[in-house]
């Protein structure tokens, strides 16, 4: 989770860090012991980020970051 946690953050602060974050964060996945567990661990990390009550920068990012990683095939 923690690993997971510092791809989204720095996903969080550019645009531009993105086709690299997704690099590691679909590598991550593929070394993970079963697909159940990297979502697991997945949704357990992006769950905190839903909580806030006004539309922020960094939470587009982030979102559009997601959404781009769900549409990436996996290897």
């Amino acid at each position: 989770m923690l690993k997971i946690a510092a791809i989204l953050d720095e996903a969080r602060s550019s645009y531009a860090t993105h086709n690299r974050k997704l690099k590691e964060l679909s590598l991550l996945r593929s070394k993970s012991p079963s697909p159940s567990h990297f979502f697991s661990a997945f949704s357990k990390t992006l769950t905190p980020l839903f909580d806030f009550h006004c539309r922020l920068a960094s939470a587009d990012r982030v979102v559009s970051f997601v959404s781009n990683f769900a549409a990436v095939a996996d290897d």
